[in-house]
């Protein structure tokens, strides 16, 4: 029984000390140059003024150029949910050195926006969001305990396991291709994509295969992101900001295959009650703009650059119209 004791004591001890060499390479070298790291890097070191600040997920990091909207800057992730826009609007609001030269916050508000797909997001990004998210308190709140019990032990025990692809990618580029990692171009938070959808084979395929990713056997409109939505909303009133809402530009045939999955549900009164406890935000709904102009697309839903610098354009024109931005 003693030596099973000490083989299993050797065993964990070996095994906890590998942990922490792999955490800690994940998360100071891997993880410090991903795509999430960067944007924060970009806020914390932006020696401009930002005055509008745009977040939500992957729909804004490529829809607006910041070089075309000015003094603007986009604090966005791929996927990202109210829930993980709140924690980091109140890091933000409470520590960023930009926090008092905010003056207006752009919201998402699309149609996979409360979509429960967002809710389990978190996979290989548990570590970054442990620096804004108590995962134990999100548990309770949400009644999902087990879920985020697992997103702390990956974010604060067991990084390197959540983020392994990325880990071995970084290694593999290191040691067998001799050279840096590849990195996403990005502008303030901005993400330019380059493809043309005009010219992708089969477009009403992926246009159903990405609804189908977004919307198929998902709760279209999750309780728990549009309580985050509110507390958010109340986030940015405490702090004084002014707020707009905002529908992204989607190409028709992305647009059409959509609505198909809000037939006959309850979504659609739950939004209008959801926008008339908040009427004096504006809304700017821009999500039929391009309808067929597929070539300012990427893909089905996400604007390339050339549809990026066009937008903002139409975004600034927009902001300078309400009264209340002049």
């Amino acid at each position: 029984m003693l030596k099973i004791l000490l083989k299993l004591t050797l065993f964990f001890t070996v095994f906890f000390i590998i942990s922490l060499v792999l955490s800690k390479v994940y998360t100071s070298v891997v993880m410090k140059n991903s795509t999430l790291n960067r944007v924060e890097r970009q806020l914390n070191n932006f020696d401009g003024v930002i005055k509008r600040l745009i977040i939500g997920d992957s729909h804004p990091r490529s829809s607006i150029h910041p070089q075309v909207l000015e003094n603007s800057f986009l604090f966005t992730s791929p996927g990202e949910d109210y829930i993980q826009t709140y924690y980091k609007l109140n890091y933000i609001l409470s520590e960023s050195d930009h926090r008092d030269e905010i003056e207006i916050i752009l919201l998402q508000l699309d149609l996979h926006t409360f979509s429960s797909f967002r809710k389990y997001r978190y996979d290989n990004d548990e570590y970054y969001w442990s620096k804004y998210i108590d995962y134990i308190q999100l548990g309770f709140e949400t009644g999902d305990l087990s879920y985020y019990f697992s997103k702390w032990l990956l974010g604060n025990v067991f990084s390197y396991y959540s983020g392994r692809k990325d880990l071995f990618e970084y290694i593999y580029a290191i040691v067998i291709l001799k050279g840096q990692v590849k990195q996403e171009e990005m502008i303030s938070g901005f993400v330019p994509f380059h493809n043309d959808f005009s010219k992708v084979g089969d477009p009403a395929r992926r246009a159903k295969n990405r609804n189908a990713f977004l919307y198929k056997d998902h709760n279209l409109f999750d309780e728990d992101i549009a309580d985050y939505l509110t507390r958010t909303i109340e986030l940015c009133r405490t702090h004084g900001k002014r707020l707009v809402f905002v529908s992204y530009p989607t190409t028709r045939i992305y647009y059409d295959v959509a609505t198909g999955y809000f037939r006959g549900g309850t979504y659609a009164e739950k939004i209008d009650s959801l926008l008339a406890s908040y009427s004096d935000i504006p809304l700017l709904d821009f999500h039929d703009l391009y309808f067929d102009r597929d070539t300012l697309f990427s893909d089905s839903d996400h604007l390339n650059l050339m549809g990026a610098e066009l937008f903002s354009r139409e975004m600034e024109a927009a902001l300078s119209s309400l009264k209340y931005c002049e």
